[in-house]
């Protein structure tokens, strides 16, 4: 059959259809517009598309998600790298730790009361009034059923929750410092602190509702770079929920604690930093578990918990209760002091909850340091009297093992050396002075 087909009613033209000519055996292959167009993006395009986010990547504000230095993925927020020293390297970032889940107990918060001493009642409502207390807020605290003296003649001011919730965060600040004078205050007052700049995070996440988050800052007032909470029981008087009261309690006492990694490059010395981290004792396979890193690309990092004595790792992050019993190590009298004595030790001594027996072995076996050196060293805080107020354990480079303070819900923390003295100082007592003491490490 012979004819010509019909062709397509729509003919493309030469530039949209130009078929491959072969000459001399070579083929050539004519680009249209359009291939060439499809070309250029094709090559072109994921070039614009790196540039663009190199550039989102750049801009301040925006967070960029990892970057190589010494072979080892760094956040560009909250981690920090600290100087080599012969501990390593230490890489860290903050967080804060809480109670457990059935934690935030409130059944035992003591009511709101303030001692003025053996005043007069006048004389205790110009203390009020010299702090900044309004005219209408001295009338409602003068009332006279809100006044008691116990037997030893202490005048006693029973504020009601509302009257607490008025004050503003200046007359809060003025007041506290001046009923913190009287020593009838001090067993009652209890704080809780945190670095001005860490203040959202320190209530970030909370699970609670908004409303209840505004209570808490609005009760927060400023006192040496910290902000301080102490009104537990009036801010809990207005929650009306056991669940949500416990959610807040959590939030209050949340803990700024440290996480440290050792980190390991292939050029670590490794027999420098395991000598350093197996002082005062003979730990198993550290040195093998360091050439392992080192052998990664780019090195490795290991928890600093992992490298600590087994004492300070059954107690990293553990919750102390009024309920353990006395052989177990997180009983809630265990203090700084009583932990630090017994860093080195498998089995603790429960001889140092006795203060008078632990200034008598820091007398007898340890020796006085300009500055701590190396791990397990002590950093002991003294009042003007030489009595010890606190002891807490060196790690290494600023970083120290202990409780902040030695309630219940304090747990045990890596901090830093300055951040346990602002918030030891601010929730709990001055500290005159601080002296370092390194113990004979023949355990």
């Amino acid at each position: 059959m012979t004819g010509t087909s019909k062709s397509n009613p729509v003919s493309p033209s030469p530039e949209d259809a130009a078929p491959p000519r072969k000459q001399n055996g070579v083929v050539e292959i004519v680009f249209t517009r359009w291939m060439s167009v499809a070309l250029v993006a094709c090559l072109v395009g994921p070039w614009g598309m790196l540039a663009v986010w190199w550039v989102r990547s750049s801009v301040p504000g925006q967070k960029v998600n990892a970057e190589l230095l010494g072979g080892l993925p760094v956040s560009d927020r909250g981690v920090i790298r600290g100087k080599p020293g012969p501990w390593g390297q230490l890489e860290c970032s903050t967080v804060f730790t809480e109670l457990p889940t059935n934690g935030g107990n409130t059944d035992t918060l003591p009511p709101n009361r303030w001692a003025f001493g053996k005043a007069t009642r006048e004389a205790a409502l110009t203390v009020l009034r010299k702090a900044g207390v309004t005219p209408t807020q001295l009338q409602t605290l003068a009332r006279s059923e809100a006044w008691k003296a116990d037997p030893d003649g202490v005048l006693w001011l029973h504020p009601s929750a509302d009257s607490v919730l008025s004050l503003t965060a200046e007359v809060r600040a003025s007041l506290y410092s001046a009923l913190e004078q009287i020593g009838a205050n001090r067993p009652l007052r209890k704080r809780y602190a945190c670095a001005v700049d860490r203040v959202d995070e320190w209530c970030r996440d909370s699970g609670l509702p908004e409303q209840y988050v505004r209570l808490f800052r609005h009760l927060l007032y400023r006192r040496d770079g910290y902000y301080v909470f102490e009104d537990l029981s009036s801010a809990l008087s207005t929650i009306p929920s056991p669940q949500l009261q416990r959610l807040f309690v959590r939030m209050v006492t949340r803990q700024e604690s440290i996480m440290a990694n050792l980190v390991v490059l292939p050029s670590s010395d490794v027999e420098q930093i395991s000598a350093y981290w197996e002082v005062g004792r003979q730990s198993k396979g550290l040195k093998e578990l360091l050439r392992a890193l080192r052998r990664l690309p780019g090195g490795g990092k290991v928890d600093v918990t992992h490298l600590l004595p087994p004492l300070a790792r059954d107690l990293m992050h553990a919750v102390p209760h009024d309920s353990a019993p006395t052989s177990t190590s997180a009983r809630a009298d265990a203090s700084g002091t009583w932990t630090s004595l017994n860093f080195f030790l498998a089995v603790p001594d429960q001889r140092f909850l006795d203060p008078i027996l632990a200034s008598k072995e820091l007398q007898s076996k340890y020796t006085p340091l300009e500055r701590p050196k190396r791990l397990g060293d002590l950093i002991v805080f003294m009042d003007a009297n030489n009595n010890i107020v606190h002891m807490a354990t060196y790690l290494a480079q600023d970083l120290v093992f202990s409780r902040v303070g030695d309630a219940s819900g304090y747990c045990w923390v890596i901090t830093t050396l300055d951040s346990l003295v602002g918030r030891f100082q601010v929730e709990h007592s001055p500290l005159r002075f601080r002296v370092a003491f390194s113990r004979s490490l023949q355990l």
